[in-house]
């Protein structure tokens, strides 16, 4: 069942959250700092209301399937940082999956590194190359985030969630 919580992000009116050349890096005391690959300035106080360099990242849209759905309205905008879709997805929370068939061959997997939370993560597994599980993560993690949603929700292990509109 999805859970709702208050948005709970630091600097939730930051434009970062939603740019391309943002990455997150995680404190030793897990503070969650904003990288900028895009400026000279590496890490841009906080919030970002305007920024010249912004370059917009792609958005996709998650639902449940119907027999379950529970968002409100049904559609949640996710804002997305991993390869382009193949095409509008199922995918169950915690099996696991070839990356190939998410996302076709040649697709680079996104590089590891801290999710801000509420994200969508892939978690290879080291003994099947090319296979391995997406996860819903509540809590800022190193990891290979796809997508993360502006509002704080949570899903199962299990759950099936719907993907679509997601390109680079």
């Amino acid at each position: 069942m999805l859970q709702q919580r208050p948005l709970a992000r630091r600097y939730a009116g930051s434009l970062c959250h939603s740019c391309q050349g943002c990455r997150y890096v995680l404190g030793k005391r897990a503070q969650l700092y904003f990288l900028c690959e895009l400026s000279s300035t590496r890490y841009p106080v906080q919030p970002q209301l305007s920024c010249e360099l912004y370059q917009a990242s792609a958005t996709a849209w998650l639902s449940l399937p119907s027999e379950g759905a529970t968002l409100n309205p049904t559609r949640e905008r996710l804002i997305w940082m991993g390869p382009s879709l193949r095409s509008p997805l199922s995918v169950r929370l915690g099996a696991p999956q070839p990356f190939a068939e998410l996302f076709g061959e040649g697709e680079p997997l996104p590089p590891a590194q801290p999710a801000p939370r509420s994200a969508l993560m892939w978690l290879p597994d080291p003994a099947r190359e090319g296979t391995g599980q997406l996860t819903w993560t509540e809590l800022p993690q190193k990891g290979h985030a796809l997508a993360w949603s502006e509002r704080v929700l949570s899903f199962r292990a299990g759950q099936e969630l719907c993907l679509s509109g997601a390109s680079s």
